[in-house]
C-alpha cells in the first residue's frame, strides 16, 4: 500500500500489487468486467476499514520486469555490415539491463532495416540510399529469388509475407513516434516495446533460414 496525494492536494491510499508477467496478463483480461470490478471494490472497503485513517482510493498492479518472458535471442546472421552488428550488440546490452526495451527498439529497427539493404544489395535490386525500410522490405519480398515461394498453401503464406510488412510498416511509425529514438514525451511501455522486438527478431531469424538455404 502506498500513500498518494492528487492535483487538489487530497490524501488517499492506492492497493498497489507488483505480480509476475502471467498474472499481470491475466489481471489485464479482467479491465472492464463489472464481476471483478465488484469484486476489487469489496476489497477496497474491506482494506478501508483497516486504517486507522485514510482511504484507499485505487487498486493497481505493477509489472515485475524481472519476471519477464524469455525474449527471442538474436540472431547470428551470415552477412553482417557494421552498422547491423553494432545495432544488435546494443540491443542486447539495452534489453539485458532490464528496463531498455523501449531503448532497444530503435536498434533492432535499425538493425533490421541494414540487415535488408545489405541483403538487396548482395542480391543485385537496387535500393536507393535512405529509401524507408518498408520500401526495401517490399523489394526484398518481391524480388529476392529466396523469397519467392510457391509451396503449399502459397496463397496464405503469401498473406503471411503481406501482414509482416504491415507489421513494419506499424513499427516503423511506432519507433519515430513512441521510442526514444527521436524526443517524443510519450513512449511505449517496456512489455509492448519487447513484443515488438521479439516481432523483428523473429522475422530476422526467418530472413536469415531462407537466404540460407
Amino acid at each position: 500500500m502506498e500513500a498518494a496525494t492528487n492535483s487538489f492536494g487530497d490524501d488517499f491510499c492506492v492497493l498497489l500489487a507488483t505480480v509476475g508477467f502471467e498474472d499481470y496478463a491475466q489481471l489485464g483480461e479482467q479491465i472492464g468486467d463489472r464481476n471483478s470490478e465488484h469484486t476489487y471494490r469489496l476489497i477496497a472497503n474491506a482494506t478501508t476499514d483497516l486504517l486507522p485513517s485514510g482511504y484507499i482510493r485505487f487498486i493497481a498492479v505493477r509489472l515485475n520486469t524481472d519476471d519477464m518472458p524469455n525474449a527471442v535471442e538474436s540472431p547470428d546472421l551470415s552477412i553482417l555490415s557494421s552498422t547491423v552488428e553494432r545495432a544488435l550488440e546494443d540491443a542486447d546490452k539495452l534489453i539485458a539491463s532490464g528496463q531498455g526495451a523501449t531503448s532497444a527498439l530503435d536498434r533492432v529497427h535499425t538493425a533490421l532495416h541494414g540487415y535488408l539493404n545489405v541483403l538487396c544489395r548482395e542480391a543485385g535490386i537496387a535500393v536507393d540510399p535512405g529509401e524507408k525500410m518498408t520500401s526495401v522490405f517490399k523489394k526484398f519480398r518481391e524480388q529476392h529469388p529466396k523469397l519467392l515461394y510457391d509451396g503449399p498453401r502459397s496463397n496464405e503464406v503469401g498473406m503471411v509475407f503481406k501482414g509482416a510488412a504491415t507489421i513494419i510498416e506499424a513499427v516503423n511509425t511506432l519507433r519515430n513516434n513512441a521510442s526514444v529514438a527521436h524526443p517524443n514525451e510519450e513512449v511505449m511501455p517496456q512489455a509492448e516495446a519487447m513484443f515488438l522486438i521479439n516481432l523483428i527478431r523473429s522475422l530476422l531469424h526467418f530472413i536469415e533460414m531462407k537466404v540460407r538455404e
